[in-house]
């Protein structure tokens, strides 16, 4: 199951790596930004819950046993990481993947996450045999939401008290796009 593939995309706009240890401080900084995302577990007032995060972006669970993926977007012209895609796999009853993705709030709205996933995804359907990948989201991430049905994702149920942000129950929205049928 373990991806052999070292870059995803690789243009003059865009390239997609696998992550690096030497990204973390550059993830740390944007993710700890109070414009970051309000939907995610991070608690300002506890910076352990900044570094478990990110942590968990960068190094998740399963990624050395090669049902994980953890990528680094780093636009056209730039050196350092504005953005992580993390994949990891259920394999049992069927292989299904779970997507998150982060991204600099200074590089949003230019289409880098879209391409970086339309990208990726293929890749990952195939590499890891998958038959669904699914995305939960914040009920009120539009920006995510626009993304993931840019990309082919649909909104298929709300799920109720998906976790706990700043004390506070937030429900989200299950995306889901399925692995394309066999021509015949």
């Amino acid at each position: 199951m373990l991806l052999g593939i070292m870059v995803f995309i690789g243009t003059d706009r865009l390239r997609v790596r696998p992550i690096e240890a030497a990204d973390e401080p550059r993830v740390l900084g944007y993710a700890g930004r109070e414009d970051y995302c309000p939907y995610v577990p991070i608690d300002p007032g506890q910076p352990e819950t900044l570094s478990a995060y990110v942590k968990d972006q960068i190094r998740p669970e399963g990624l050395d046993a090669g049902t994980a993926l953890a990528l680094a977007i780093v636009p056209g012209g730039l050196t350092h990481v504005v953005g992580t895609i993390r994949l990891t796999v259920e394999p049992f009853p069927v292989p299904i993947g779970q997507l998150d993705f982060t991204l600099d709030p200074d590089y949003r709205g230019q289409g880098y996450m879209t391409e970086a996933l339309l990208g990726v995804l293929p890749s990952a359907f195939r590499d890891f045999g998958l038959l669904r990948i699914s995305v939960l989201s914040d009920v009120d991430n539009l920006d995510c939401h626009k993304v993931l049905e840019r990309i082919g994702m649909r909104n298929e149920k709300r799920v109720a008290n998906f976790r706990t942000v700043k004390g506070e129950k937030r429900d989200a929205f299950l995306y889901v796009l399925d692995a394309a049928a066999p021509k015949q």
